[in-house]
C-alpha cells in the first residue's frame, strides 16, 4: 500500500489561517492549484527512500513558510534528478569526512553532489493570498508570458487592497505597444528604458522593459524590488558561499559539486544570479567562466528564479559553470534556459 504523504479530510476553500501551517493548508485546500501540488508532492514522495521519508514528513509541519520551502524544495530537486535518469542518494554518508549533503547523484559514468538552498523566502506562500501587492504581480505575470522584452517591477509603500487585473494589465499593454523589441535594445544602449507607473495611495509600482541578453532567452517578468534595496545579487552570492564553505571543510577536491538555488527574494532581478556567481559587475551575461575564490570548489549553480508554490510550471531554471571543472552531462543541457515544468513533468 502507497505510504500517503497527506492525510485524507474534509476539503474547503478560502485563504490559509493565522494558525494553520503550510501543509495544513494544502491537506485541506480544494482549489485546483492546491489539488495539483498535493497529487505532485504525493508522486515524489512515494519514490522518496523509505528510511528517510519520516524526517521528511517532519520538515513539512512547522510554521515558518521559509522552512516549508527548504523541504519543498528538496523534494523537487530530488524529482528532478530522478527524472534525468539519475541514480539518488539521500544524505549520502562520507567515510574519511564529516557531515553530508542533500544528494549523491550517479547517471552514467558520472557521480556528482547537490545541495539545494533557498535564498530570500520572506513572506507567506503565493497561494495563500494574503498579499495585495503579491497579489498585483501574479496577475501581470499571468497576463504578459510572451512579452517581446523583459518586464521589471520595482515598488515602493504598501498597497492596502485588491487592484483589478485590468488597471495593472492595461498600461503595461501600452507600453510593449508602444515600444518595439529593437526600440528597447536602442535605448538600453543608451542607457534608459522605457516605463511606466501605476499608483494607488501611497503604493507605487515602476515597470520598466529591457532586452533578452541573447535571441534564444524567454523574457520573464522580473521582481518586484522594494525602493531603496541593496543589490539583488548579494543575497544569493551569501547563500552559494555559505554552502561552498560547507562543501570545502569536507576535503573532496575533485568530486563534483553542484548548488541548486531557488532566488525568491523581492531584489532578485535580471543578470543578478550572473553577478552572484561569477562576483562582477559586468557578468550580466555570463553563463560560463571561472567562479571567484570562495565557489572555486563549485563545478555549478542551477538557478530556480522564484520555484515557490504556484510556480511549479513557469518558473525559469539556468546552469551556470565553473570553467575549472567539469559539470555532469545530464545537466548540460540546462546551459540553454528551461522552465521548472519540463524538468518535473508538471508542464
Amino acid at each position: 500500500m502507497t505510504e500517503q504523504l497527506f492525510p485524507t479530510i474534509e476539503q474547503r476553500r478560502g485563504p490559509g489561517s493565522a494558525n494553520e501551517t503550510t501543509s495544513e493548508f494544502l491537506e485541506r485546500g480544494a482549489r485546483n492549484e492546491a489539488v495539483a501540488i498535493r497529487l505532485w508532492m504525493q508522486k515524489w514522495f512515494t519514490a522518496y527512500p523509505e528510511d528517510h521519508r519520516e524526517e521528511f514528513r517532519r520538515r513539512l509541519q512547522p510554521k515558518s513558510f521559509r522552512e516549508f520551502m527548504a523541504a519543498y524544495f528538496e523534494l523537487q530537486i530530488f524529482a528532478m534528478l530522478r527524472r534525468l535518469g539519475c541514480r539518488v542518494e539521500v544524505h549520502p554518508k562520507f567515510t574519511d569526512t564529516h557531515g553530508t549533503v542533500d544528494f549523491r547523484a550517479v547517471q552514467g559514468s558520472d557521480t556528482f553532489y547537490v545541495e539545494a538552498t533557498v535564498s530570500g523566502i520572506l513572506r507567506e506562500g503565493v497561494l495563500r493570498g494574503t498579499a495585495n501587492e503579491q497579489d498585483a504581480v501574479d496577475k501581470i505575470r499571468d497576463a504578459f508570458t510572451g512579452a517581446h522584452s523583459h518586464i521589471h517591477l520595482a515598488t515602493e509603500g504598501q498597497l492596502r487592497k485588491a487592484l483589478g487585473k485590468q488597471r495593472l494589465v492595461k498600461p503595461i499593454r501600452r507600453l510593449l505597444e508602444s515600444t518595439s523589441a529593437e526600440e528597447v535594445q536602442s535605448l538600453r544602449l543608451a542607457r534608459q528604458r522605457p516605463q511606466v507607473t501605476i499608483a494607488e495611495g501611497e503604493w507605487e509600482m515602476r515597470v520598466s522593459l529591457s532586452p533578452p541578453a541573447a535571441e534564444h532567452r524567454r523574457c520573464h517578468v522580473w521582481g518586484p524590488a522594494r525602493a531603496g534595496a541593496v543589490d539583488g545579487a548579494m543575497p544569493l552570492q551569501k547563500a552559494l558561499e555559505k554552502k561552498a564553505k560547507d562543501w570545502n571543510k569536507k576535503g573532496l577536491q575533485k568530486e563534483n559539486f553542484i548548488v541548486a538555488i531557488n532566488a525568491c527574494h523581492s531584489d532578485y532581478s535580471l543578470g543578478a544570479e550572473s553577478r552572484a556567481i561569477f562576483g562582477r559587475r559586468d557578468a550580466e551575461a555570463d553563463t560560463c567562466g571561472e567562479f571567484p575564490k570562495p565557489l572555486d570548489r563549485v563545478s555549478g549553480v542551477i538557478v530556480f528564479g522564484n520555484a515557490t508554490l504556484g510556480r511549479e510550471r513557469s518558473a525559469p531554471v539556468k546552469l551556470y559553470e565553473n570553467r575549472d571543472r567539469q559539470v555532469p552531462k545530464c545537466l548540460q543541457f540546462l546551459r540553454q534556459e528551461r522552465h521548472l515544468g519540463e524538468l518535473l513533468g508538471t508542464d
